[in-house]
């Protein structure tokens, strides 16, 4: 005698055969039914759900049609997308969803039905796949220790600097290797962007060295002697620094003194003449009388950014966060003498050894004698 089945059970047996994912006929051999019960009972279905509504209103199984046939839409537009898909794509890509099914909780023989794949296809690994695999495990471990050389020498490096400082090093890899090895080790330096109010101003591109400079000022705290002033000059078109200047008092005078040291050591041969412009905020040093005089004297334009803007300012701001990143942040309270110390080495090896992203990954002498020889050339 068949099973009595309830309510609850005829009406799962009637959705599975609207969604379609099996047919009429398969679900009655499973359920032990025959297709005239199966379709009796979703006559009812519908039928049994019919009630008017008042004011002309769509009744309840006019709404329930609708929607199931709505639903039929759907799903035969999702089966066309699962076969067209099963027709185009490459076997390894199929490998890679059904792995993506079993997370999902699929068991195997489900993945590989609904994606047509033989077991022995999902299971086929080629000729020499560990020997690969082991090499490139071992070649994943070797540069991984370079990375971590450089991460802990320089904790806010991405993975394109990364890159280019391991290229600089003799090693031949591409960047996407390098993303992958740091990804997979947690190694990728994470940045939260936080969107602010900010006027508008163009921005001035050098077409030559020593064309424009910026100057610009930031503190660090330090043990002994409170806020050190770090006075910074850089070219924008090689980023080098060219001066600078680290007190404990910020004055005109020590922002006189790095403009000095920039002039001298970017300017050996005098500066009038050059047509120089020097970028700087609206601060009380760069904006006093004894600051402007000098600046006329040495016949060098002054230019001003906006109000609350500090991409006017950008090449040289941009300086100051790799200073913060290599060495503010990095010293954990440091005295003064330690702070001037550290400060000295970074500035060399800014100079001779960043690689700048915005240049290509070169360092600032490379771009310099890069034009200077297309200069000479010309």
């Amino acid at each position: 005698m068949a099973k009595k089945l309830s309510t609850e059970e005829k009406m799962a047996i009637i959705l599975e055969g609207l969604r379609r994912e099996k047919s009429v006929s398969q679900i009655c051999r499973e359920h032990g039914i025959s297709q005239a019960q199966y379709y009796k009972w979703r006559d009812r279905f519908l039928e049994g759900a019919k009630e008017g509504l008042e004011n002309g209103k769509k009744s309840k199984v006019k709404q329930l049609e609708e929607k199931i046939e709505e639903l039929e839409k759907v799903i035969g537009k999702q089966t066309i997308v699962i076969e067209t898909f099963k027709k185009n794509s490459s076997i390894s890509r199929r490998r890679e969803i059904v792995t993506l099914l079993l997370e999902k909780g699929f068991n195997v023989s489900e993945a590989l039905r609904y994606l047509k794949i033989n077991r022995s296809t999902y299971y086929y690994k080629p000729k020499g796949y560990s020997q690969r695999k082991s090499r490139r495990k071992e070649d994943d471990e070797k540069i991984l220790k370079e990375i971590n050389k450089l991460k802990k020498e320089h904790p806010y490096w991405g993975y394109r600097r990364i890159w280019a400082m391991l290229r600089k090093n003799g090693n031949k890899l591409n960047q996407k290797k390098v993303y992958r090895i740091m990804k997979e080790n947690g190694l990728l330096f994470k940045v939260k962007h936080k969107k602010a109010c900010r006027t508008k101003q163009k921005k001035i591109k050098p077409t030559r060295p020593r064309e424009v400079l910026g100057i610009d000022m930031t503190k660090v705290y330090t043990r002994d002697g409170g806020w050190a002033y770090y006075i910074a000059v850089i070219d924008w078109y090689t980023r080098e620094l060219l001066g600078s200047e680290i007190s404990l008092r910020c004055r005109t005078t020590k922002r006189l003194k790095a403009l000095d040291k920039a002039i001298n050591k970017g300017y050996p041969e005098g500066v009038r003449g050059k047509g120089i412009i020097l970028v700087s905020d609206n601060g009380s040093q760069p904006t006093s009388t004894k600051f402007l005089k000098e600046c006329t004297v040495l016949g060098i334009k002054q230019i001003f950014t906006s109000y609350n803007n500090p991409k006017g300012n950008a090449n040289t701001e941009r300086y100051f966060r790799t200073y913060k990143e290599e060495v503010a942040w990095v010293l954990d309270n440091p005295n003064y003498e330690e702070l001037c110390e550290k400060t000295r080495s970074f500035e060399k090896f800014y100079n001779e050894e960043y690689p700048h992203s915005a240049l290509g990954y070169k360092d600032s002498k490379e771009e310099f004698e890069e034009f200077v020889s297309l200069y000479k050339s010309a």
